[in-house]
């Protein structure tokens, strides 16, 4: 063939992209077997980026990884599967940044994540799934930004979740759960902000003592841990912008860690913990859409919940709480006396089993504690039977007794003065119609 300069430009174009198409063959690399980590830097000479990176004993049992040690960068996923010879990461010890997620699945033999010690940054979420003697996540330290999820699923053998203490760059999900031997978490000490926690149904952990650093929360739930009675890793915690669910510990006493939070912007849930019988670490907390207290049979006070304004309160929920006593607290008081919808169905204690018995162990001074919003009202409230109706000039009103009954009507005049000392104590609903806007009100008569 005669060369021609076009020809000759040609072939030097081709002569110096070679070796990519080279680098390209690692494109997505499937190790299936010894032999294919062993002769990796044969068939992928000089290839130190993969995109994708799959380890799985489809072809054979694997034992080690040495021959993968040329290996840096993975620009998209490292998944590790099934495998049940493999008992550390060494080879894979040059890998410094996984571009997408790190997920191990289903292995067998591998203990810890040794090997991994120059990791610093996962693009994605890190998965560790249905794994059977993976003990610690030890091999992790140098690990300083994650930028999707951690989700720990079904690890079986997994005692503690620590050695992530490099972590600073997070603030996704965190997932813990159905983790029959893990006993502590300790990690996340640098994390200060993050989205969803969910530590649920790990029949075994007894301590929370990581997560030092967490101000804000977006949801924070803990949920079916029985044994779990140590929470104060959550000790700086200070806004939760959904929910806070407290559901099943049975080994929970009381909410020590919990001290500095004072925002819970949707709704606060006790449920179910059969040691609870404290709550006052919540004294703080002003800010809270929904209160959901159930089936807490050792509480016997709702001290703790006092301080929540209940002009931001939409719902309430109190049952099941064989030895509750104590609900009227300035809160709850002046929230009963609102419109706001509320669920009491009783098994509680006495005092705490309907709203009339609640709102008859308030007191005025608790009551005024907690300022309302809305300048019309009853005042004082409770009372001797003797209260004034503020901030309607004019209009009609009825006065029904708790079980509906008419008890008094009539029109308004500004300042209206009641008198319903003849009436016996109890709850009473005044609806009152002036032309423009209707009105229910509630007092309560002691």
């Amino acid at each position: 063939m005669k060369t021609t300069p076009l020809t000759t430009t040609f072939l030097s174009l081709i002569t110096s992209i070679f070796p990519y198409f080279l680098v390209a063959q690692c494109y997505i690399v499937g190790i299936n077997s010894q032999s294919d980590v062993d002769n990796f830097a044969t068939i992928y000479p000089g290839c130190t980026q993969v995109y994708n990176l799959q380890i799985k004993e489809a072809n054979g049992p694997i034992y080690s990884l040495n021959g993968l040690s040329q290996i840096t960068t993975i620009t998209n996923n490292l998944i590790i599967s099934n495998t049940n010879n493999l008992t550390d990461l060494s080879g894979l010890d040059s890998l410094t940044s996984i571009g997408n997620y790190l997920t191990i699945e289903g292995t067998v033999g591998l203990t810890d994540f040794s090997g991994l010690n120059q990791l610093t940054s996962v693009g994605g979420s890190l998965n560790i799934w249905g794994t059977s003697g993976l003990t610690s996540l030890s091999g992790l330290e140098n690990l300083t930004s994650l930028e999707g999820e951690l989700s720990v699923l079904s690890a079986e053998g997994l005692t503690s979740i620590s050695g992530l203490s490099g972590l600073t760059s997070f603030d996704q999900d965190i997932s813990i759960c159905t983790n029959n031997d893990l006993t502590s978490i300790s990690a996340f000490p640098n994390i200060s902000t993050s989205q969803f926690i969910e530590i649920m149904f790990n029949p075994n952990l007894e301590r929370i003592t990581g997560f030092n650093d967490l101000i804000t929360v977006s949801n924070l739930t803990l949920l079916g841990n029985p044994k779990l009675f140590d929470i104060t890793g959550f000790s700086k915690l200070n806004t939760v912008y959904g929910y806070l669910d407290l559901v099943a510990l049975n080994s929970l006493k009381d909410l020590k860690g919990l001290e500095n939070l004072t925002t819970v912007e949707a709704s606060i849930v006790i449920g179910s913990n059969d040691s609870l019988s404290d709550i006052t670490a919540l004294i703080d907390v002003t800010v809270a859409e929904a209160l959901i207290i159930y089936d807490n049979t050792a509480l016997n006070s709702l001290h703790g919940l006092d301080n929540i304004d209940p002009t931001g309160m939409v719902s309430l929920s109190i049952h099941g709480n064989s030895n509750l006593s104590v609900c009227g607290i300035p809160s709850i008081c002046a929230y009963l006396l609102t419109n706001g919808h509320r669920e009491i169905w009783g098994y509680n204690a006495t005092n705490c089993n309907s709203e009339a018995e609640i709102l008859a162990t308030c007191s005025p001074t608790s009551i005024n504690d907690i300022k309302l919003s809305s300048k019309v009202g009853v005042f004082p409230n409770p009372n001797n039977g003797l209260f004034e109706l503020r901030g309607i000039k004019t209009g009609s009103f009825t006065i029904f007794d708790a079980q509906g009954k008419e008890v008094h009507h009539g029109s308004i005049s500004n300042n209206r003065s009641f008198d319903l000392s003849p009436s016996p104590n109890g709850l009473y609903l005044i609806s009152v119609k002036n032309g423009k806007q209707d009105y229910s009100l509630r007092v309560v008569k002691m």
